[in-house]
């Protein structure tokens, strides 16, 4: 930019000192000296002008080169954000994965739980039948021993009653007058009889 500066300024002294030769009117200047200037001033010109082209096809090659940057940056960015992309979607079919494999084992466990509760609430139902049937019995039971409760009070009742018969009394007075009595002289002159026996059939 400071060359291109450079250059436009050189161009208004030139052209400026041209136009002021020819303006003026109190100075004449021969045709070879005007012919030689004005040559000066056309390679001058010439030459500014190819520093201008140089300095285009510098800059036309600047900017090549900035465009090819540019177009290789884009490519770059361009790979990064495909590779990102696949790296997105596969952290996306891995979670997805991931989900859906924990979504059976959640699945799983809560058939497991399930199964088991189902069980539990079975057992628990035979429980209580056995719990009931169990209490059916104790309940049969009771009633049945009330009932022989009530027999034995009854059989006793009749027993006290035949008892306590006159008649029944007399029997019973009559076997007891039956019946021997023995006393501890008797039980032991049966003893002595009884070795007596034993030593005489040992003797023999």
């Amino acid at each position: 930019m400071r060359n291109v500066c450079v250059m436009v300024m050189m161009l208004v002294l030139v052209f400026g000192t041209a136009g002021y030769g020819a303006v003026s009117d109190d100075v004449y200047v021969r045709k070879d000296v005007f012919e030689a200037y004005m040559h000066r001033v056309d390679d001058k010109l010439d030459m500014i002008l190819g520093l201008i082209r140089e300095q285009r096809e510098e800059h036309k090659a600047q900017i090549t080169e900035l465009k090819d940057e540019i177009k290789g940056i884009r490519e770059e960015n361009k790979a990064q954000i495909t590779e990102l992309k696949d790296e997105i979607k596969a952290i996306r079919e891995e979670n997805k994965a991931q989900i859906t494999e924990l979504r059976e084992e959640l699945k799983d466990e809560i058939k497991g739980i399930r199964d088991e509760q189902t069980a539990q609430r079975k057992d628990i139902n035979a429980l209580s039948n056995r719990v009931s049937e169990l209490t059916g019995r104790i309940e049969g039971l009771d009633a049945r021993l009330g009932d022989l409760r009530n027999d034995i009070y009854l059989g006793l009742v009749i027993l006290g009653i035949i008892v306590g018969l006159p008649a029944v009394q007399k029997i019973f007075q009559s076997i007891a007058d039956r019946k021997p009595s023995l006393t501890i002289e008797d039980v032991r002159r049966l003893i002595e009889e009884n070795n007596m026996k034993l030593s005489g059939k040992t003797q023999a």
